[in-house]
């Protein structure tokens, strides 16, 4: 008996994970997609040579890479926030890789997820220039 129990609460919570899941899909559909609804984030962490490296119905990778680093940026919206990865590799002049992320609410003010995204990223290059020397 609990076993016929327990496989029932399974399959509810399984369901109820993949009905969320397909809500979401669908909310990012019916607003143009994630490129549409974050495209001001977007166009303002994107400089120089990035481009779009990956996309699916939730995620957005863009990236660029150089002769001496590399640089992507992964946006990720998930049930109902949207978060940011960064990813700086350098190969000079020891190579590394450097990672900061954020969490921000998915309907949240975009101009304050830049500002907020410049703050941190200056801060760790402020930290890797004080490294160096």
């Amino acid at each position: 008996m609990w076993i016929f129990i327990i496989i029932i609460a399974i399959v509810v919570l399984v369901f109820s994970f993949n009905s969320a899941q397909n809500k979401n899909i669908t909310d990012i559909y019916n607003e143009g997609g994630i490129g549409q609804k974050y495209s001001y984030l977007i166009k303002k962490i994107s400089h120089g040579q990035m481009q779009v490296l990956a996309k699916t119905n939730t995620s957005i990778t863009i990236g660029a890479t150089e002769q001496k680093q590399s640089f992507e940026f992964h946006i990720i919206k998930t049930f109902n926030t949207v978060n940011i990865l960064y990813t700086y590799k350098c190969k000079f002049p020891v190579p590394a890789t450097h990672n900061l992320s954020w969490e921000f609410p998915q309907n949240g003010d975009q101009e304050d997820m830049v500002n907020q995204i410049f703050f941190d990223i200056k801060n760790l290059v402020h930290k890797l220039n004080m490294a160096t020397f």
